[in-house]
């Protein structure tokens, strides 16, 4: 029997990008491996649990609202697991959920993992980016093991801590293929811009692009792929949309994502701040032309 671990942080399976994908790739190896693996899960995230005798996923009912569905998940896990839970180590993702990581190590041994520093996005107010700073310094504090996706991030917690945090890059399996499923959305094969996120927030810089594109004529297709959430960013958007503008929403299957990128002429990916932005990585790996900012975590990537 392997080693049992359960894993805090991520919202749930399947993933809709970012660390979820993450989490994802690495629930899927340990299993495996031979691990028992339990992931506790946002209710209004996931619909399911116990995906096998390998896989448990824990169904965590949060409270509503911004600031308390993100808090209210990680303090009923931890509950949870406190009460319930026999793992032998617990995963925990995600730097801003440190503020349970005293209570895991009440019991468990923790390894965290840094997926950014989340007090760096314009969208939260001074008392959240206090809260995500003080959460920093648990996390870094009291997991056993922090490893970090971001060089540049390992880097200033190690000046910052000074403590060991190890760089473990994100990586990406990538098939190519092609089909039809680009022209049934009345695009040119390879004539397009994609422009790709798993969630589309102002820091990613979508706006820019399609600024962008008012400037050279509104010539060129573009594909939007990702979940709008913030409404006011939204209307924005739309106040910049032009006919040759398609959005295609959320796509969960992965042999699309891979068609959408093997077609593409480009890949405009002009974000203010990331840690290691998957979508990168995965364009990157098909070896297509990127157009993207010059922040360092992108160089990095």
């Amino acid at each position: 029997m392997g080693l049992s671990i359960a894993f805090i942080g991520s919202k749930g399976l399947p993933s809709k990008g970012g660390g979820e994908r993450v989490v994802e790739a690495i629930i899927e190896r340990l299993i495996v491996k031979g691990y028992d693996i339990s992931i506790y899960a946002k209710k209004s995230y996931c619909d399911y649990d116990n995906v096998s005798n390998k896989l448990k996923i824990i169904l965590i009912k949060e409270l509503r609202g911004k600031h308390l569905s993100a808090f209210s998940y990680g303090l009923f896990s931890t509950i949870h697991a406190l009460a319930r839970g026999k793992y032998d180590v617990i995963h925990l993702h995600y730097a801003d959920f440190g503020f349970i990581a005293p209570l895991l190590r009440l019991k468990f041994k923790v390894i965290g993992t840094s997926h950014g520093a989340e007090y760096k996005r314009e969208k939260w107010n001074i008392f959240a980016k206090l809260f995500f700073r003080f959460s920093e310094i648990l996390f870094i504090r009291y997991c056993n093991i922090c490893t970090s996706v971001s060089l540049s991030l390992s880097k200033y917690y190690i000046e910052k801590y000074n403590k060991k945090v190890y760089y473990i890059p994100n990586g990406v399996n990538t098939k190519q293929s092609r089909n039809s499923h680009v022209n049934t959305l009345d695009f040119s094969d390879n004539n397009y811009i994609l422009f790709m996120a798993g969630r589309i927030i102002p820091t990613k810089g979508l706006h820019v692009l399609l600024q962008a594109n008012i400037l050279m004529g509104n010539k060129i297709p573009i594909l939007i792929a990702g979940e709008i959430e913030n409404i006011i960013y939204k209307n924005k958007l739309m106040k910049l949309n032009k006919p040759n503008i398609k959005y295609l929403g959320f796509i969960s299957d992965k042999s699309k994502i891979d068609e959408l990128i093997s077609n593409s002429q480009i890949f405009v990916f002009p974000s203010q701040y990331e840690a290691m932005s998957m979508a990168l990585l995965e364009v990157a790996a098909q070896g297509k032309m990127i157009v993207c900012s010059d922040i360092e975590e992108n160089f990095d990537a």
